[in-house]
């Protein structure tokens, strides 16, 4: 009751602080009271800030404004938040301390399915416009990575903080815990977001039509491949602290499927850049 009641006023003051100046604005004008405009900045354009800070404000300012994407990411927030919570309450601290992690990654799978995959494809036709002013695809790529790397990251660092403390964790293994799962988080945006943009459909209006049967598959592929390599570095690690002589051949077991585990996101991203760029030459060659 206590976390249902806390997650609840955590919403409550997130919705307020993001539709506060709105909620005041209607206040005054249907109680009468005079408003005093200020003149909004003029967006400064061609700065050095560049076209992907541009398009994530423009991306943060449609997400509090749009409510078909506010209807897709507040639900799958919400059960990312309260499903690794109500596991730890259930089975936490029944089991060894590395049983509960997979619960918290849940969180940020979800987050990269829901936003991430969908994240270059709701761009819409607008992204005609940023081929017509010369904005690459990588940095189309990186604004959507800005948007939803954090988000999984929270959701990713808050499950397995969460699980630490269910199951009453050393210290040396919260110190691996959290990495591993800010890692998986990362790694699960980045294939999410590269993915989405192999076969986006721009003339979609739902989210969750706006990506080919194809991408979809493939963002499932890539992170089942990440996940399992990521997985086992955790493993080898925990082993070459449990066996000292095979340290030296299991750390170094750990250090390559890191590496390996690395390269898929890459490839997510350096194909979906490949994608927007045959894109532009068939659109506008």
């Amino acid at each position: 009751l206590a976390a249902t009641a806390a997650l609840a006023a955590l919403l409550l003051l997130a919705g307020w602080l993001a539709y506060r100046r709105a909620f005041l604005l209607g206040v005054g004008v249907y109680g009468g009271a005079s408003i005093r405009w200020r003149a909004a900045a003029a967006p400064r354009i061609g700065t050095a800030r560049g076209p992907a800070r541009a398009l994530l404000g423009k991306d943060l300012l449609t997400l509090r404004r749009d409510l078909r994407r506010l209807a897709g990411l507040l639900p799958s927030l919400a059960v990312s938040l309260v499903y690794p919570l109500i596991f730890f309450l259930h089975v936490g601290g029944q089991g060894p301390f590395w049983t509960g992690m997979p619960a918290a990654l849940f969180g940020p799978f979800l987050i990269s399915t829901t936003v991430g995959l969908p994240a270059v494809a709701m761009e819409g036709r607008g992204i005609q416009l940023l081929v017509v002013a010369g904005v690459s695809g990588w940095s189309v790529l990186r604004a959507k990575l800005a948007l939803v790397a954090p988000l999984a990251l929270a959701v990713g660092v808050g499950g397995a903080v969460l699980a630490s403390l269910a199951g009453h964790g050393s210290p040396a293994q919260v110190a691996l815990a959290v990495p591993a799962a800010a890692w998986v988080a990362a790694g699960m945006a980045a294939i999410s977001v590269g993915s989405g943009a192999v076969a986006p459909d721009f003339n979609a209006i739902d989210p969750r039509r706006s990506v080919r049967t194809p991408a979809r598959m493939l963002a499932l592929g890539l992170e089942l491949a990440f996940a399992v390599l990521s997985v086992g570095a955790v493993v080898l690690v925990l082993l070459a602290e449990a066996l000292p002589p095979w340290r030296f051949w299991l750390a170094l077991g750990a250090l390559l499927a890191a590496v390996a585990g690395v390269s898929v996101p890459v490839a997510a991203l350096l194909l979906g850049a490949r994608r927007l760029a045959a894109l532009t030459r068939e659109s506008f060659d």
